[in-house]
């Protein structure tokens, strides 16, 4: 089960700890940017990259790249609030720096673009917006005494901590339905052959009833919502996708996939966009995919060839603009598909690459 990317975790420590540099006075961060009207920011993550990409849906061009994070800083996630501040999940950043066990906030239209801070428990990896501005931290290494301690909630609006959450076992994802409800999943941190849904309750901040399902049965980490009660998740063995029925995970349907390694997806107009890359960088043949599912007949329907080649690793799509991004997990690729038509709008290679950007993308985050 991967409840969440290790792809680059030990690789990332290492060259955190060989990095001889000096913190950030040497550095030079860009120029501001200046955010368009419906942006899509791009993350270049590791101990020398830290970059943000701009694009401007509107015109499909980059229209900015600033370094955010300082040298052998290592943040794993992101997301954007109020259209342009950007929270970066810092961890493991304590083997190297001072900044160590805190969400930075980033306004990367500013010369000095650091705007404020909020101080968390060790190493917050993945971070879950919900609405009403709050979010949920993963802390996939911290334990309390016996209880493996791995949520607490942020208040992205006021910037600070607002409480601590204990459960079980590692966070696997948090998913919000149209009515509001929200439920997270987690997986014990034993070798327990069950899997958790558990409500959280936004009125106050506080976890309700859990349900049980099998290991065995799909593995949460890129479900997506697809209708008033039901998600898209990846099978168990990564060769199809199941519809979920949320809270009872149920199975009520399955999707037999033609690619292989499934990964993140996204939902739109009644159709699934799946990419499919092999998650390792060093294994020849990473995929180029993005199949296309019309969850009516519950059927693939079509496979696009994106990146030009490379492996996708993040995808999102932008309502306000019916545009749907996919970025590469190797080099610095941006393919823009017309959901109306399953057809690519543009391909868009970054005219920085370098040395430092050999990684690719890590996320991709479309504020709407």
């Amino acid at each position: 089960m991967r409840f969440r990317d290790y792809r680059f975790s030990i690789l990332l420590v290492v060259l955190a700890g060989c990095v001889g540099c000096n913190q950030d006075e040497s550095y030079d961060w860009g120029d501001p940017v200046s955010i368009p009207d419906h942006p899509a920011f791009i993350a270049n993550f590791g101990p020398e990259t830290n970059t943000i990409t701009v694009l401007d849906l509107d015109r499909e061009e980059i229209v900015g790249r600033r370094r955010v994070l300082p040298q052998r800083t290592d943040a794993d996630d992101f997301a954007v609030f109020d259209k342009k501040e950007l929270f970066f999940c810092i961890d493991y950043a304590k083997f190297d720096t001072e900044l160590g066990d805190e969400v930075t906030i980033i306004d990367p239209s500013l010369q000095d673009q650091k705007i404020g801070e909020i101080k968390t428990y060790p190493s917050p990896a993945r971070i879950y917006p919900v609405s009403g501005d709050k979010a949920f931290l993963e802390h996939a290494f911290r334990s309390y005494q016996d209880t493996a301690w791995t949520l607490t909630l942020i208040d992205m609006q006021g910037r600070k901590l607002v409480k601590e959450l204990y459960i079980q076992g590692l966070l696997g994802n948090v998913v919000q339905l149209p009515d509001g409800r929200v439920y997270i999943f987690w997986r014990e941190t034993t070798n327990s052959p069950t899997q958790v849904i558990q409500e959280f309750h936004t009125s106050n901040d506080s976890l309700g009833k859990r349900f049980e399902f099998s290991a065995s049965a799909f593995d949460p980490y890129s479900a997506v919502v697809i209708g008033d009660s039901l998600i898209a998740s990846l099978g168990s063995a990564y060769k199809t996708i199941e519809i979920v029925s949320i809270p009872s995970c149920k199975i009520t349907a399955s999707i037999t996939l033609s690619e292989k390694s499934p990964d993140r997806m996204v939902y739109v107009k009644g159709k699934l966009y799946v990419c499919h890359n092999t998650q390792n960088f060093m294994e020849y043949g990473n995929l180029d995919k993005v199949s296309v599912i019309d969850l009516e007949a519950r059927s693939v329907i079509k496979i696009l060839d994106v990146c030009n080649g490379y492996p996708p690793g993040d995808i999102a799509y932008s309502q306000t603009t019916n545009k749907i991004i996919v970025v590469s997990y190797l080099g610095t690729i941006i393919t823009i598909i017309d959901p109306d038509t399953d057809t690519i709008n543009k391909t868009i290679v970054s005219d920085e690459q370098g040395e430092e950007d050999w990684l690719g993308y890590d996320r991709l985050r479309i504020p709407e």
